[in-house]
């Protein structure tokens, strides 16, 4: 769960190349998912094993930061009780910390809660709207006058 919110910060304002290459440099440099390394390394060390995803500054921050108030609240670096919450508490909560807002909450929610969420996110890809899309493409260029896509 801890670790759905970090990926999540680390994919805001970014590509999915840029998200992952933070994500496995962070795993790297502390240990894949060692929170309580991250946690307690200095901020500069943090923001370096994130620079290659992009805002690092910020992300590096706020993951800390999430970390140290997870740690305060709960006495370990764990959100696993949100699976027993409803998901308005769930969100709630995890909007409670700083650099979470709607759509990073609704992100983990329904990918790590499997909640009914939607996340309006360039990183979400609906089915349907890509066969809408594309449908209403192909059948714009033919109605155009400009025959099928190249490929078809």
């Amino acid at each position: 769960m801890l670790d759905a919110l970090v990926r999540t910060v680390l994919s805001q304002n970014t590509n999915n190349k840029n998200s992952s290459t933070a994500k496995r440099s962070l795993d790297k440099t502390f240990g894949v998912g060692n929170y309580q390394a991250v946690r307690e390394a200095p901020l500069v060390d943090v923001v370096e094993a994130l620079r290659c995803g992009g805002l690092a500054n910020i992300k590096g921050a706020r993951i800390k930061k999430i970390l140290e108030e997870v740690y305060l609240k709960y006495g370990k670096l764990s959100l696993d009780h949100l699976h027993g919450t409803s998901d308005e508490d769930a969100k709630r909560e995890l909007m409670q910390f700083d650099g979470v807002g709607p759509k990073t909450a609704s992100c983990v929610l329904l990918f790590c809660l499997r909640r009914d969420s939607f996340a309006v996110d360039t990183h979400v890809v609906c089915p349907r709207a890509v066969e809408f899309e594309t449908n209403f493409s192909l059948s714009n260029r033919e109605g155009a006058g400009l025959g099928p896509a190249q490929g078809q």
